[in-house]
């Protein structure tokens, strides 16, 4: 039929089908041929849809290396300024590097300032402050001076944006686990089928004071949810709670409980 030409042209001018197609008409009725059309359009259409997330994905990664590369820049007075401060008060070393699980558990090193005492770890444990060998207190006595202001307003955790340039983290996505905690996932490895983030769902919806499951619920919502859209809108969050998070920590047993399991209690 005349449509069934028209819609022909179109598809062999769009690549749909190809000049060798048009064969079809002398072997099969002009309704076959209009269902096979209608098959390999929506072929088509499925494998532009289907590469949608990856573009995007491309697109969040090259925003995130520029945009990382830009605020390192601008700020970089500032961080010389925080680093500074932090070696006249606190001595060395300015910053504190931990092994970190990144996209799909791969371990990369994650850089912040320094805002404990060395060996805060073992501090707490000889203190007997609590059992979560990962948490903090209430006027937990191992944060620095120069530390409780930078925890206060996120501060400490510029340094990362380095880890953003060199591909290892994202501004926005679930934060990095310690290689330790990773090893004890479970339904949570979900949180690693994406780059972690500087910031994220549950920081601009908790942070601090959420449980962990609270904040693996988070986690997943948005590793499920994703898009550039709730990305811009989680960094949009992040900037309008600047400096806002000076609530005291929920105390979170998770690690208390594989920690205790490990030890056989």
């Amino acid at each position: 039929s005349a449509s069934t030409m028209r819609a022909q042209r179109r598809l062999l001018m769009s690549g749909v089908l190809s000049e060798s197609d048009s064969a079809v008409d002398e072997l099969v009725s002009v309704r076959e041929h209009d269902w096979l059309v209608e098959c390999r359009l929506r072929e088509r259409l499925t494998v532009v849809a289907s590469n949608r997330p990856a573009v995007a994905r491309q697109v969040k990664d090259v925003a995130d290396r520029v945009g990382a590369a830009a605020v390192l820049i601008v700020l970089s007075p500032l961080l010389g300024a925080i680093s500074i401060w932090i070696w006249v008060t606190e001595g060395r070393p300015v910053f504190f590097a931990q092994q970190r699980a990144g996209l799909n558990g791969n371990p990369f090193q994650m850089w912040k300032f320094r805002t404990m005492v060395n060996d805060a770890i073992g501090v707490g444990q000889r203190l007997g402050l609590t059992e979560d060998p990962f948490g903090i207190v209430e006027e937990d006595p191992r944060v620095t001076r120069s530390g409780r202001f930078m925890r206060r307003t996120s501060l400490d955790e510029l340094p990362q944006l380095l880890n953003v340039v060199l591909g290892e983290m994202s501004l926005v996505g679930p934060r990095p686990d310690v290689l330790s905690q990773v090893a004890g996932y479970g339904s949570e490895r979900i949180r690693l089928d994406v780059k972690p983030g500087i910031t994220g769902w549950a920081q601009v919806n908790g942070r601090e004071q959420l449980t962990w499951p609270e904040r693996f619920e988070l986690d997943r919502w948005y590793v499920d949810n994703w898009s550039l859209r709730l990305d811009w809108k989680i960094l949009w969050m992040t900037v309008a709670t600047f400096g806002f998070h000076d609530s005291p920590p929920v105390t979170d047993d998770f690690n208390i409980r594989r920690r205790r399991g490990a030890d056989g209690e």
